[in-house]
């Protein structure tokens, strides 16, 4: 097994979200989002998944993370 960890940084970014990875029948795991013409998978933290699913798809959002 390696050694090697990745270097953490803080980043932000704005994208367009174009959807949900919902998990276990009901419950969100990971936004879909837009950004720069690529697409990524977003985990958000477990506080605001309540939140976040009510976003509706094509919304622009702001991202900032670890």
């Amino acid at each position: 097994m390696s050694k090697h960890q990745t270097p953490e940084s803080d980043f932000q970014v704005v994208g367009q979200l174009i959807g949900f990875i919902i998990k276990e029948g009901c419950k969100l795991k990971y936004l879909q989002v837009a950004i720069a013409d690529q697409e990524y998978w977003i985990k958000p933290a477990k506080e605001i998944r309540s939140e976040v699913i009510h976003l509706p798809i094509g919304e622009w959002i702001a991202i900032e993370g670890r």
